[in-house]
């Protein structure tokens, strides 16, 4: 048993002391992809959990070492982040993409497409 622990612990050991071998690179400058595409439609996007969540969980062990814990998030009442969907065309495609913005910062009409994720707002709120 004993040699058990000491070998457990020296690759417990063994691990922590290898250092990070990843390669960075701070030089490469990586360009966004823009595309011009047609936005359709846009409408509000509604979050079916009315932006609440709620978390927790439970740990039991033998001593000192059990305990409980637990989260609650209440988006709706302080105001949390909107949503919007946007049906956009692209190359004769009819596409989607639900993403954080107002419903007034996109009205129908040419816009740009950044990376085919993230639409750019084409309109200002009022």
């Amino acid at each position: 048993m004993r040699i058990l622990a000491i070998l457990l612990l020296s690759l417990f050991f063994v691990g922590c002391s290898q250092k990070n071998t990843s390669i960075e690179n701070s030089d490469a400058k990586v360009e966004a992809k823009t595309t011009i595409v047609n936005i359709v439609l846009v409408s509000e996007f509604k979050d079916h959990n009315d932006g609440v969540r709620v978390g927790g969980g439970i740990g039991i062990g033998s001593g000192s070492y059990s305990g409980f814990g637990g989260g609650i998030s209440i988006g709706k009442i302080f105001g949390g982040p909107k949503y919007v969907k946007i049906d956009y065309e692209k190359d004769g495609v009819l596409n989607s993409v639900i993403q954080e913005g107002k419903e007034c910062e996109f009205v129908q009409g040419e816009a740009t497409l950044i990376n085919n994720v993230e639409l750019m707002p084409n309109s200002k709120c009022r």
